[in-house]
């Protein structure tokens, strides 16, 4: 038998690569899934429409005098009768270069959302690297990209709606936050970068990634106290890693925080809105916390719309199990000075009461406890659960096995890594073998937004200002104006939007693009069914019926959500001197 130290030094280096990258060979087959049905969806003729427009539209306005400063309008001002905005723009901020120098269709959106979702499975790749026995970054691969691949469902990594950076965001915040903890201190700045976009994106982030702030500090303040003053991992937390940390979190925050101070402060009256809204409460929070951890967790279902939050005794015994595993093996860890364990349970925990803590304060009306954006947090948070659940009956399992005496058991190292793959193997060849572009809900509009785009452009000279006017209050009509105005921003043209709004997203934009000027050119969308007829003497340069589609667009569905994109669409040119076409 050859012993290591006469191996020859090539087999020694490949032994050493092997053994350093199989923890990240799970998550690499999981991004390079992604990454293949992002170019699925893409070629399948993928655009952003609806929400996504918007994004496209704000991305598209950064690094110009209107970059903006916060998030997406929220639906919370229906509620607290004052325009608010999720808390920050930093998902526009990293959009904007693509989707400035691409322009439409809207490529630079999918290519720098895919870019994105990568870049934080990588860092929660590096960071699962570091949990205890090669068992643990495995697990955390395969449910981290089970969790991906569920929750963005046929759209893959490419849809920018605001709600999924919260999916990959929340796993790597936490993930980051447990590197650090395990004394990996140079995480702390992936932990801020990755929670700052998650706590702007979406207003349901920011009480998870407040909690974890909290958890960070204090993780800071025992690392600063257990090492001696002159212990140089000591002097490299406080001299490099906290400072570029403050950095970086100014980085990311200086948008909200110059709104807050010098503008319309949404981040303090986001913060108060829930004072004035009737919120669902405590007993609600604990319900849906049973069910979203429970089996199955949410983290393994391809669908996270509307659903009964009132579990079942099964239910009931499997998350309350869940968190006594966690909360022991805490408990005990703690007494025994195991940080390996300590650190991923204290973050799991924490992650559950932000989760429910901002369940708990979500509006009691039908629409917002249904929506699925609402639930989109509890899809890391379980996963962590999970995850950390699993350590903890390791650890607790193996205190009770020594005590009878019994050896350690010992795992090769590359057993849990190829396991990794075969389990995601499983997940994810029908994953990237049965996406259909034309199902894609971002596709269904394709063909109305791209011939009546092709046409507004061929009669507004490049860089014009485009006035857009409607008549109706129809899902369609708002998803087309939608998408229109993110097209048209793409292409560098000046928007300006007529007084039209459903949930006050609409507000927002027309104060950064106000009519001041006399456009080059009014158009105006009619719907068929809905909309009233366009002013005396338009004149129709677009016309789009799905039922009799060209035969670019043969084969796409027809109906999106809420049926949007089922009904035919024209666009027509408003005459100069129409009394309604000047601001």
């Amino acid at each position: 038998m050859i012993r290591g130290e006469d191996r020859p030094d090539g087999a020694v280096a490949i032994r050493t690569f092997a053994a350093a990258a199989a923890p990240f060979a799970p998550w690499v087959l999981g991004a390079l899934a992604l990454v293949w049905v992002a170019a699925v969806v893409v070629l399948g003729h993928w655009m952003p429409t609806g929400d996504n427009g918007m994004i496209a539209a704000y991305s598209a306005d950064t690094g110009t005098s209107h970059t903006p400063l916060l998030g997406m309008p929220t639906s919370l001002s229906l509620r607290s009768g004052e325009t608010l905005h999720h808390p920050g723009p930093l998902q526009f901020w990293l959009l904007g270069p693509a989707v400035r120098l691409l322009g439409s269709p809207g490529h630079g959106v999918a290519l720098a959302t895919v870019a994105i979702t990568v870049a934080l499975v990588a860092l929660s790749a590096a960071s699962s690297r570091h949990l205890r026995t090669s068992a643990f970054p495995a697990l955390t691969a395969v449910v981290g990209i089970a969790m991906l691949v569920y929750g963005f469902g046929d759209e893959g990594s490419v849809s920018p709606f605001n709600p999924y950076p919260l999916i990959p965001g929340g796993m790597a915040t936490m993930l980051a936050l447990t590197a650090f903890l395990l004394g990996r201190h140079w995480f702390l700045v992936g932990f801020v970068i990755a929670g700052s976009l998650t706590a702007q994106v979406h207003v349901t982030g920011l009480p998870l990634v407040g909690a974890l702030v909290l958890l960070a500090a204090a993780g800071v303040v025992a690392e600063v106290v257990r090492r001696p003053a002159d212990d140089d991992r000591r002097r490299t937390l406080l001299r490099r890693v906290l400072p570029v940390s403050v950095v970086a979190g100014l980085l990311c925050w200086i948008g909200p925080l110059y709104d807050q101070f010098f503008g319309s402060g949404n981040l303090g009256r986001l913060l108060s809105s829930g004072s004035g809204v009737s919120a669902v409460g405590y007993g609600f929070a604990l319900d849906r916390s049973i069910r979203m951890l429970a089996v199955r967790p949410i983290w393994t279902q391809s669908t996270y719309g509307p659903r009964s939050d009132d579990p079942d005794g099964v239910q009931v015994f499997m998350a309350v199990l869940l968190v006594a595993l966690v909360v022991v093996a805490l408990a005990v860890a703690l007494r025994r000075r195991r940080r390996d364990v300590v650190a991923p349970c204290a973050v799991a925990l924490t992650g559950l009461a932000g989760a429910f803590l901002v369940t708990s304060r979500l509006p009691g009306d039908g629409p917002a406890l249904r929506s699925p954006a609402n639930q989109v947090i509890w899809r890391p948070v379980s996963a962590i659960v999970w995850i950390s659940a699993a350590i903890a009956l390791w650890f607790l399992t193996s205190i009770l096995w020594r005590r009878l005496g019994r050896p350690d058991i010992r795992v090769p190292r590359m057993v849990a890594p190829v396991a990794a793959c075969v389990a995601l193997g499983l997940v994810l060849v029908p994953y990237t073998t049965t996406v259909r572009p034309q199902e894609i809900r971002e596709s269904i509009l394709w063909g109305a937004i791209r011939t009546h785009t092709e046409a507004i452009e061929r009669e507004a000279a490049p860089g014009s200002t485009v006035r857009i006017r409607t008549g109706d209050l129809q899902a369609t009509t708002y998803a087309i104006l939608q998408s229109l105005v993110g097209q048209l921003r793409m292409d560098g043209y000046t928007v300006q939007v007529d007084p039209f709004d459903i949930w006050g997203f609409w507000i927002p934009y027309q104060s950064e693009h106000p009519s001041d000027e006399t456009p080059d050119l009014t158009v105006y969308i009619a719907v068929t069914g809905s909309s009233p007829p366009p002013p005396e003497g338009s004149r129709r340069i677009s016309s789009w019926d799905p039922a009799e589609p060209t035969s670019t667009f043969e084969g796409f569905d027809r109906l999106g959500v809420f049926g949007i994109g089922g009904a035919a669409s024209r666009i027509f040119v408003v005459p100069a001197d129409d009394p309604a076409a000047a601001p």
